[in-house]
């Protein structure tokens, strides 16, 4: 398994065309994280204090991630979107690596926001992360035996709290001591293996992978680690 690992920080900023340039050294590849003013960009402008874009440039290579993150007016709370929902499969990168990624601009962001005021991250639909909406369909299955069982909206809830989404997002926010305290899904449903696979780039053996999938527009709500 490919692992990314953080070795050094060079602590000054440049700027170019309005973009704010960190660089970072993963392995041997030269791992750039660029972050760009984006509060009039976002509808709701008129609440919100300010809010950047971050991605990532390992080489020659700009990734198709986004992270935006936004601070709030009326009380200061900052927020996270994955923006990764509209990109072709054949240009998404996996799970893992979104993962190992976020893990790369969460310092970066923690320079220019409080992360003590972290509230909120937005998923989107469970489905556009792929190997994990296969995972936490599994989950589902495992928990709730079929998935033609109604289930209330409270238990809905707590599973996806104690699911494998909520416990990497606790990985990733723990050095910032967030923890995922409850999750808010819209109207669920179970979307189609060939939607999964249109939308994403999937690293499970295709026979392991169910053929109804888990899916719902999805956020996490965060509170302090004690």
């Amino acid at each position: 398994m490919m692992k990314i690992i953080l070795i050094s920080l060079i602590a000054f900023f440049i700027t170019i065309n309005g973009y704010s340039k960190n660089r970072f050294t993963a392995f041997d590849n030269d791992t750039t994280v660029y972050s760009k003013n984006i509060t009039d960009e976002l509808a709701g402008s008129a609440f919100r204090k300010r809010a950047r874009e971050y991605f990532l440039i390992i080489g020659k290579d700009t990734l198709n991630l986004n992270c935006y993150f936004t601070e709030k007016k009326s009380d200061n709370s900052v927020d996270l979107e994955i923006a990764d929902h509209s990109i072709k499969s054949d240009k998404k990168i996996t799970y893992r690596q979104l993962l190992n990624y976020i893990k790369i601009i969460l310092p970066v962001a923690a320079k220019e926001f409080n992360f003590e005021d972290l509230d909120q991250v937005y998923i989107g639909r469970i489905i556009d992360e792929g190997d994990l909406a296969i995972y936490v369909t599994y989950q589902y299955l495992k928990k709730f035996g079929s998935i033609k069982r109604k289930v209330s909206y409270t238990a809905l809830t707590t599973f996806l709290t104690q699911s494998k989404l909520a416990s990497d997002f606790n990985n990733l926010l723990k050095p910032y001591s967030r923890l995922v305290y409850t999750t808010s899904i819209e109207e669920y449903f179970f979307a189609s293996k060939q939607e999964l696979y249109i939308r994403n780039k999937i690293e499970t053996e295709p026979s392991k992978v169910p053929k109804k999938i888990f899916d719902g527009i999805t956020w996490l709500e965060l509170k302090p680690k004690q």
